[in-house]
C-alpha cells in the first residue's frame, strides 16, 4: 500500500506529536548566532493498517511500516495519515499473493475443526486487513458487537474448493458446518520482556498479533439421507 505520511526519525509511538511540537528556532553558535533551516522532510511508507481503536474520542491506527519488522509497528493519531489511507481501512486493497495465504490458512482452520471434536473456537493467525477486505459488510454482528455470524455464501468469493464445508469418510458419513459460522477478530501482543540498553533495564518491543476466533456447529450428516 503505496501511501506515506509526516517526517519521523523511526517508526515509534507519538513521534509525530513530538515532532508537531518542536519549532523551527534551533540555533547554533559561531561568532555570531544564525538561524538552522529545518531539516528536509523524511516520509516513511505504510504497508498497511492493522488495527483501529478510539481513546479519548481520537481514532488511533496500529501502523505496519513497509520495509520494518512488526516490532517496529506504533499507534498513531488519523490527523497524521493520508485521507485516501483512512478513506480505504474498512475495505483496504490487499496483494492477492497475501490475501490467498490467509485464506488458505481460514480454511484449513475450519476442516481441522470440522474433523475434530472439540468444542472450544479455533483460533487462527490471520491479517486483520484481509480480514476486513474479505468480510466488511457481510454476515450479521453479535449483539456485543465482538463476532459477525457468516452464512455459505459470505465464503462464495473465494474459490474455496467443492464441498469445503464438509467433513466425511469414505462411506459418505460424517459432518457438516451447521451455518452460521461465528468469526471475531483478536488483536494480542507477544509476551512482555525487558531487556539492557545502555546499561538500562527497558521494556523491549512488542508484536502485534493478529487473530481470527472460528465457531460454528458440527451437523452430522449422511451421503445416503440425500
Amino acid at each position: 500500500m503505496a501511501e506515506r505520511l509526516s517526517p519521523r526519525d523511526r517508526p515509534r509511538t507519538g513521534y509525530y506529536k513530538q515532532l508537531h511540537n518542536l519549532t523551527t528556532d534551533i540555533l547554533y553558535k559561531t561568532k555570531t548566532e544564525k538561524r538552522r533551516k529545518p531539516p528536509e522532510d523524511i516520509f516513511y511508507e505504510v504497508e498497511r493498517i492493522i488495527s483501529r481503536r478510539v481513546i479519548n474520542r481520537t481514532n488511533k491506527y496500529l501502523i505496519k511500516w513497509k520495509n520494518y519488522s512488526l516490532f517496529n509497528c506504533s499507534w498513531e493519531d488519523e490527523e497524521d495519515l493520508t485521507p485516501d489511507l483512512i478513506r480505504t481501512y474498512d475495505r483496504p486493497p490487499v496483494n492477492t499473493e497475501r490475501l490467498h495465504a490467509n485464506l488458505d490458512t481460514l480454511l484449513q482452520a475450519i476442516v481441522v475443526k470440522l474433523k475434530s471434536k472439540a468444542r472450544p473456537p479455533s483460533s487462527v493467525s490471520f491479517h486483520h486487513d484481509c480480514y476486513r477486505h474479505c468480510f466488511y459488510g457481510k454476515g450479521r454482528l453479535s449483539q456485543d458487537g465482538k463476532s459477525v455470524f457468516l452464512d455459505r455464501h459470505d465464503f462464495g468469493d473465494f474459490n474455496y474448493f467443492t464441498g469445503w464445508d464438509h467433513c466425511l469418510d469414505t462411506n459418505g458419513d460424517g459432518v457438516i458446518i451447521k451455518y452460521p459460522i461465528k468469526i471475531r477478530s483478536l488483536l494480542s501482543w507477544s509476551p512482555k520482556v525487558s531487556v539492557i540498553q545502555n546499561r538500562i533495564l527497558t521494556p523491549a518491543p512488542r508484536m502485534p498479533q493478529e487473530k481470527l476466533l472460528v465457531d460454528f456447529i458440527r451437523q452430522p450428516f449422511s451421503v445416503l439421507s440425500t
